[in-house]
């Protein structure tokens, strides 16, 4: 491991939580908070470790506190960029027209401009997750809203015209409080919830880009499946692998496979232990990602230092 690069909050931002999108051998991602006005940022980093600030959000604070009435920029965002045709498209998690957060674009050279604020009636609220393109047309869901306040997916054009495909229910018999990126397996969409589902233990969903949701899997916990599933799902050669933040055999998450039929197994259940010097991780947040055949990831806490890990696993 090397660090190519240490944030200065007051200029760079502080607190990346999404991954890095790579254009051109030049990578790009946030900070989630911090820059010119503790809101976040959109930072540029080469391979050898020039950084480079291209915006810091303008958006208002959550509690009103030292709001900008009237400039409806993002604030906070969490999730990763995406490249779309050069252009990098994004969410944040607040900030906005409502304060509810928002759909951005930004270009390589710095230029950004929100597309759709969200909180508008029946909308969504708060998204946390990234965007996926799909024919041309963004897709993404919200942690909160809708119908029901129990989140939504949505989707929106390059030009931000948005609309709700699908308001979660919550209950047994739905998912509430989707978090993660969804992906696109030949054209349908799947994802997770991280509560709710027939066992109250979060749920995997598939959604077609016409808004017709199918609940595919419900978390058991109590019998060593996954709990709480709070990043999204990845597609390798038609199955879907993903991490869930609890359960499993000793109750701190799990690496999961899914069918686009709903049929999950267990892949690996990481270790509950007291022994400061356990390699293995606890509490995975983030999505895997596939290298050749390998699954590579991250747990927020666990390894030898208590302070989570970098691993991989073989499907």
């Amino acid at each position: 491991e090397t660090i190519l690069y240490t944030f200065f909050p007051e200029v760079d931002g502080a607190s990346p939580r999404g991954g890095l999108a790579n254009i051109k051998g030049t990578l790009y991602g946030t900070g989630y908070q911090a820059g010119a006005n503790g809101l976040g940022t959109v930072i540029a980093i080469t391979a050898p470790g020039a950084e480079t600030t291209l915006c810091s959000f303008r958006g208002q604070h959550p509690d009103g506190e030292g709001a900008r009435a009237g400039i409806g920029d993002g604030a906070y965002p969490e999730a990763s960029l995406i490249d779309v045709k050069g252009t990098l498209y994004g969410t944040t998690r607040r900030g906005g027209a409502y304060g509810h957060g928002a759909v951005f674009k930004v270009t390589t050279s710095g230029a950004e401009s929100v597309i759709h604020s969200f909180g508008a009636w029946r909308d969504g609220y708060y998204p946390a997750a990234g965007l996926v393109d799909l024919n041309g047309t963004l897709y993404g869901t919200t942690t909160e809203g809708g119908k029901d306040g129990l989140g939504t997916v949505f989707a929106v054009s390059m030009s931000g015209a948005e609309s709700v495909l699908y308001s979660f229910r919550g209950g047994h018999r739905d998912g509430a409080t989707p978090e993660g990126t969804l992906a696109n397996v030949r054209g349908t969409l799947y994802g997770t919830t991280a509560n709710a589902g027939q066992h109250n233990s979060g749920a995997v969903f598939a959604i077609t880009p016409s808004g017709a949701e199918t609940l595919l899997h419900s978390f058991r916990v109590r019998s060593a499946d996954g709990a709480e599933p709070e990043a999204g799902l990845i597609n390798v050669k038609g199955s879907l692998y993903g991490t869930t933040y609890q359960g499993g055999a000793n109750d701190v998450g799990t690496v999961f496979k899914v069918t686009t039929s709903g049929r999950e197994t267990v892949l690996h259940s990481f270790e509950r232990s007291s022994d400061v010097v356990s390699a293995d991780g606890k509490f995975p947040r983030a999505a895997l990602v596939d290298v050749e055949g390998t699954l590579y990831g991250t747990t927020s806490a666990g390894g030898v230092y208590g302070k989570g890990t970098v691993f991989s696993l073989k499907p």
